[in-house]
């Protein structure tokens, strides 16, 4: 598994700050909730520390593709301390070869040259996958305040701020006034205009 996929396969699946998945530790991880409880990050001259706000301290759910891969990395570092490529289990959930915390600069430069292969632009960051997480939720039509919780905003309007553009709306809402033609069944909303429709008729 190449060393850098596990913790970019993470953010896209969780939504996390650079910040927070650097300073992952095992013991974040609930694996029978599948959860990572979020209780440090790296803040400014990459010290440890806790999360600044009430609402970054969180607990984020594992997809079971994400679950699956931290099983099997969490094996691999196994396998390494066994094979004494590594003196100790690390305490942290993605880090550099020898067990220490990922580097913050070489893990921005591992993310340029993926950015570069795949023929992409400078202008994207390893925080673009927390964008291309939220993004992506909200055009499948996940919950707003489930997303905001993810993601550890302080309401879901700084949510709604940032990817209101990516809400799905396939036709207008007004569409959904109009009656259905004649045999018809609407549900939902629909059913609930469709009733109000005819009873105006029949007070008309």
């Amino acid at each position: 598994m190449p060393l850098y996929f596990p913790i970019f396969f993470a953010m896209s699946r969780t939504g996390l700050r650079p910040s927070e998945a650097r300073a992952l530790q095992w013991a974040d991880y609930d694996q029978g909730r599948q959860q990572l409880r979020i209780r440090r990050t790296f803040g400014h001259r990459d010290i440890l520390g806790e999360p600044k706000t009430r609402h970054s301290r969180r607990d984020v759910d594992v997809s079971p593709q994400l679950a699956d891969l931290l099983r099997r990395h969490r094996k691999t570092q196994a396998e390494a301390k066994l094979a004494g490529r590594l003196a100790e289990l690390p305490e942290y959930v993605f880090t550099e070869p020898d067990g220490r915390p990922l580097d913050r600069r070489t893990f921005e430069r591992a993310f340029a040259r993926i950015l570069k292969k795949a023929g992409l632009g400078p202008q994207y960051s390893p925080k673009s996958l927390r964008h291309t997480y939220a993004s992506l939720m909200i055009s499948e039509g996940a919950n707003m305040l489930y997303v905001s919780r993810q993601l550890g905003h302080a309401s879901v309007a700084i949510t709604e701020k940032h990817y209101t553009r990516w809400i799905p709306q396939a036709v207008p809402a007004v569409h959904q006034l109009d009656d259905e033609p004649s045999g018809s069944k609407k549900a939902g909303f629909g059913s609930s205009v469709a009733a109000n429709s005819a009873s105006v008729q029949a007070i008309g």
